[in-house]
């Protein structure tokens, strides 16, 4: 559902030029072609003293001694090029009749404007002119003020007025075309026909997206890239009807694998965990769940920033412009040491001018939970599998006794139709809400845009969910015609609340001929296997929740000093408070062995503060000469990240419904406050360059040297590089078919690293140890042993590719074959006991990725059909990847230390880190014989 409303502005604000430009429209005669002047009026005394000088120079001098205007056809003064004024305190009048003695020219003085027309009569003069009406909208069809509206060739123009229309006259009979130009659109050419009022259609920059590379730092031509990348664009990113950005990213590409969490499923508090063309470490996080601090993941650029996995999981797909991955060293190089795991480079949609509009946006989908490939036996299938397998046979007769009773038991309960399907007990079907509202509006020099957004995720599991909300405020501000200054301020409150249900595969365990209440309706609380009954912790008072409150804020400045020169910055500051509560009910079965109620129940509570800040300072040179097309760009960047935080655990509560720590009896015993305290700092420079033939051949070079806090103190700093060429086949002169029709070739080698590691992995760390005093004195101990020669992983890359677009640019093929060989892994080494700790990171494995993608693109209604709009044009998508890795080099502590946080992962040399080991099924049958195997279990 989506919902607008217009309201017009009280008032438009139009520099003074541009009122006076539209003051001179009866002004603007015969003139042969549009190449004209205009600058300002006063009536003082003038002086000049200028030798062999041209017209245009006179001009300039007049204006700058007075505020008058000049409108001129150059044509017209093109002989007076070896003028020689010598005049002192003369006006304005006195200096012309001079000027222009001797000359087929006269002037007009009409308020501050001088007006210079070939000689002619006033009859002739007035039957030669004509009026151009019109208006001026957006492809919505809401009218645009202030937009500048030119005659090609010339100087001469006027801006809309607020209601969008403009007024020009110009020669009767001659072929005009006119220029409409506005800040955030694309420049609009339109040719008149006399006597018909237009209606000029302005589309967005962002409708050029398809043909521009975002890198973060530089935009780069789609035809000049050397790079390996996607790019995805707003009405694309909607169509997929994802529920979050990282889960729509995996529709796009090929090379970004999601990794599926077995135990959480689709918990919306649950991040997903993506990667970019494989692994290029080991995985050591002792929560593999854990998105945010995995160490292969992408780096993530929102508006130019570096942005956490759970700011672009929460974030709103309506305010998503385009969105961009890069994969290769070609790519991501600027980036140098965070590069290596490949950049998701995201643009927020910038505010249109024009007058204010309103748009609601509500968004409704169902969740429901798909058990379809869960077969599970039902009661009597599943004793009778369990009598068959020996469950119920022992050879102690005590046992046999027990267990024939146990078996009879349950015999009974089937027999009188109990048959528990337990796998719907935790499930709902959920409606997930999504509502977003905007306001914008503004006018060539000003703009603004409001954006409020209300989410709730709700999950499968009861209880679940996740609310969004958020707000966030933009102001673009245009200094003239080359500076611009733009602000972001969004504020996000998240509030996660998991299942009291615990985890799914904990009711899939559970047996189908156990009850779930008992004849009085009452849970039963221990099953027949002597477990607890899980729904009944599920309904006593429960909290787990997570909280997070974001406050950031973007700063950017732009200034075209020249056409080809260019000079950005962008400053981000970001506050979040973080909150997790845990709270266990002094009911639960937990406690059913504990006598002491200031023991029972507890609640866990986590407070923490981060701030964030990166700034970045880019000047990009771009200049084409005839075949020769150049860009430079030269930068620097600096990043700071501190986090602060505590937590502590509270137990006995008396009243299970106070949830609230201020009711606890007391710290759990033999434990105290906790605090973390983490910070890192990083900087980099870096440049790049990249020069084309004929739009043919192109060279592209990238040069970056980093500095972190996060490694050794003899290897802070690390340079990263790349190399990249492509070859615009299409453009040759031997290529003959559809102008849609296009093929590039392109190759790449660089240098990148990856920063995805804890701050204090280099330094040597101590605690202090309460146990032991001395004289009032207490010691410390070792905590972690430190590495000062800690160095960068990093990732040395290939990549050949292909982009092939042909049938008249109905289908579109990307290619890619690559190889990462990752060096200097840091890896856990073991160490002697004696040292009191029982490793430390050391820069010691090696990794290889290669994998080769395949994608396909169906234009099926595509730009070729008329009118058809963004979000009208239909795509499919056909993709596909093969990948591998292989390990060189581990640590002696690597396997052990891996079996005990991941489960299993390999770490034998010359194998994938990804590949399972498990018992085979001949050996497992002949180990036991008496085993039997259902095909359809």
């Amino acid at each position: 559902m989506k919902k607008t409303k217009n309201r017009k502005f009280p008032g438009v604000f139009l520099p003074g030029r541009m009122m006076r430009t539209m003051k001179l429209m009866t002004l603007l005669l015969v003139l042969q072609t549009f190449q004209v002047t205009a600058k300002g009026y006063s009536q003082e005394n003038i002086t000049l003293k200028m030798k062999n000088v041209t017209f245009a120079e006179v001009v300039k001098e007049i204006e700058r001694q007075s505020k008058v205007t000049f409108l001129y056809n150059h044509d017209y003064v093109r002989e007076l090029d070896r003028l020689n004024p010598d005049y002192s305190n003369l006006n304005l009048q006195e200096v012309l009749d001079h000027i222009l003695t001797g000359t087929n020219l006269e002037y007009k003085l009409i308020d501050n404007t001088v007006v210079i027309t070939a000689k002619q009569g006033q009859d002739q003069f007035e039957q030669e002119i004509q009026t151009i009406k019109g208006k001026v909208v957006d492809v919505q069809g809401h009218t645009l003020p202030g937009v500048t509206v030119v005659i090609k060739g010339t100087n001469l123009g006027v801006a809309t007025d607020m209601d969008g229309r403009f007024s020009i006259q110009v020669p009767r009979g001659k072929a005009v075309v006119l220029v409409c130009t506005f800040v955030g659109m694309r420049k609009k050419e339109v040719n008149y026909v006399e006597g018909k009022e237009l209606t000029i259609v302005m589309e967005e920059e962002a409708a050029e997206m398809d043909e521009v590379i975002v890198t973060g730092y530089f935009q780069k031509s789609k035809e000049s890239f050397t790079g390996s990348e996607v790019t995805i664009n707003t009405e694309e990113l909607k169509k997929v009807g994802a529920l979050n950005m990282i889960q729509a990213l995996n529709a796009f590409d090929p090379s970004i694998r999601l990794n599926e969490s077995l135990t959480q499923g689709s918990n919306p508090n649950v991040i997903p965990d993506i990667t970019i063309r494989g692994e290029n470490g080991f995985d050591l996080r002792a929560n593999a769940d854990d998105a945010t601090t995995n160490p292969n993941a992408p780096l993530y650029i929102l508006d130019g920033v570096e942005v956490s996995a759970e700011r672009i999981y929460d974030m709103d797909l309506n305010r998503v412009e385009s969105t961009t991955i890069l994969k290769d060293a070609s790519a991501t190089a600027l980036y140098g040491s965070r590069g290596a795991n490949g950049v998701i480079v995201i643009t927020t949609i910038r505010p249109k001018a024009g007058q204010i509009r309103i748009n609601l946006n509500a968004n409704y989908n169902v969740s429901i939970p798909d058990l379809r490939d869960y077969n599970l036996m039902n009661a009597a299938e599943k004793l009778e599998y369990e009598r068959r397998a020996g469950v119920y046979t022992d050879p102690v007769y005590s046992e046999q006794v027990r267990l024939e009773e146990l078996y009879n038991s349950r015999l009974e309960e089937v027999k009188r139709g109990v048959d528990t399907y337990w796998l719907s007990q935790p499930l709902t079907t959920s409606l997930n809400q999504r509502y977003s509202l905007n306001f914008e509006g503004g006018d060539q020099y000003f703009r603004y845009g409001v954006d409020l957004r209300y989410d709730t995720d709700k999950g499968v599991m009861k209880k679940s969910g996740r609310d969004r909300l958020g707000i966030n405020l933009t102001f673009n501000y245009n200094i003239g015609s080359s500076f611009f200054i733009r602000n972001d301020l969004s504020v996000d409150n998240v509030k996660a609340k998991n299942s009291p249900y615990n985890e799914f595969s904990l009711y899939a365990n559970q047996n189908p001929y156990d009850r779930i209440y008992d004849e009085n309706g009452e849970f039963v609380e221990k099953l027949s296997s002597g477990d607890w009954n899980p729904l009944v912790s599920a309904n006593l008072p429960k909290r787990n929740t997570s909280t997070y409150t974001s406050v950031q804020d973007n700063f950017n400045i732009d200034w075209r000093i020249i056409p080809a020169l260019r000079l950005q910055g962008r400053f981000s500051y970001t506050r979040q408070f973080d909150r997790r509560d845990l709270f266990k009910s002094p009911e639960s079965l937990d406690y059913s062995t504990e006598t002491d109620p200031k023991k029972k129940g507890s609640y866990y509570l986590v407070n923490s503060r981060s701030d964030r800040f990166d700034g970045n300072l880019t000047l990009a040179y771009n200049k084409t000469i005839d075949k020769h097309m150049l860009n430079v760009g030269v930068g620097s960047n600096i990043m700071q990240s501190e986090t602060e935080g505590e937590s502590f655990t509270g137990v006995g509560f008396i009243n299970p419904d106070m949830i609230f720590i201020g009711a606890a009896n007391a710290f759990q015993e033999n434990t105290s406050p906790q605090g973390t305290y983490d910070k890192s700092r990083l900087v980099g420079f870096f440049t790049n360059v990249n020069y084309g033939y004929g739009n043919r051949y192109f060279l592209d070079f990238s040069f970056r040297s980093d500095g972190s806090s996060k490694f050794g103190r003899n290897s802070r700093f690390a340079p990263f590089w790349s190399l990249g060429v492509a070859w615009n086949v299409h453009n040759e002169s031997f290529w003959h078919a559809h102008e849609k029709n296009a093929l590039k070739l392109r190759a790449s080698v660089g240098s990148t690293g990856t920063t995805n590691f804890s701050s204090t992995q280099a330094l040597t760390t101590y605690l202090y140890d309460f146990s032991r005093e001395y004289n009032g004195n207490f010691g410390v101990s070792l905590a972690g042993y430190g590495n000062s020669s800690l160095k960068w992983q990093t990732t040395l890359s290939y990549n050949v590719g292909v982009d092939f677009t042909f049938l008249h640019g109905l289908v579109v093929f990307n290619g890619d074959f690559y190889i990462k060989n990752t060096r200097s892994l840091l890896l856990p080494v073991t160490v002697a006991p004696s040292t009191g700790f029982i490793d430390y990171v050391e820069n010691i494995g090696k990794l290889r990725n290669t994998g080769v993608e395949a994608r396909l693109r169906f234009n099926l209604i595509q730009d070729a059909v008329k009118d058809v709009k963004e979000e009208d044009k239909v795509k499919a998508f056909v993709m596909d990847s093969l990948s591998g890795n292989e390990i060189y080099t581990t640590s002696a502590g690597l396997e052990s230390n891996l079996i005990e946080l991941a489960g299993g992962i390999n770490t034998t040399k010359g194998m994938s880190d990804s590949r399972w080991f498990t018992t085979s099924v001949e050996t497992l049958v002949t180990a036991n014989p008496d085993v039997i195997i259902f095909n359809d279990y």
